[in-house]
């Protein structure tokens, strides 16, 4: 994992001198948007990794199916980084489908961790 990380911060910072359009306030908003759900999706997680119990099972494939909360930190500090510089590297109309899509993910995890999974909505501080 410490690899793929490697290579998008590396295409996304390579690529940052090139790219980005205008950022409009419509992008604005998809980002804090986007950023908020995974703030939100973090905290969720976080609590269910912390579980002694461990009641629940991630879904995500990149973390496993019981991640330590250090390796929840890790992944989701990792991306509210590299989101917006993904973001920020796309042209204007790949950059709303990648937001776009990035909330709608977000979104239904989520809306799933709080309503199936009876987690809520909690922050990870």
């Amino acid at each position: 994992m410490k690899t793929l990380y490697a290579i998008l911060l590396t295409l996304t910072l390579s690529n940052t001198s090139q790219a980005a359009d205008e950022w409009t306030s419509a992008d604005v908003w998809r980002e804090v948007v986007g950023e908020t759900l995974i703030v939100m999706d973090w905290g969720q997680t976080r609590y269910g990794a912390a579980d002694p119990k461990q009641r629940w099972e991630e879904q995500n494939p990149w973390l496993g199916k019981h991640p330590t909360t250090k390796e929840v930190d890790r992944y989701f500090i990792s991306w509210l980084v590299i989101h917006p510089l993904i973001s920020h590297a796309l042209p204007s109309e790949w950059r709303k489908g990648f937001q776009s899509v990035s909330i709608f993910i977000e979104g239904v995890a989520v809306h799933s961790n709080a309503t199936m999974a009876g987690i809520g909505y909690r922050l990870p501080f």
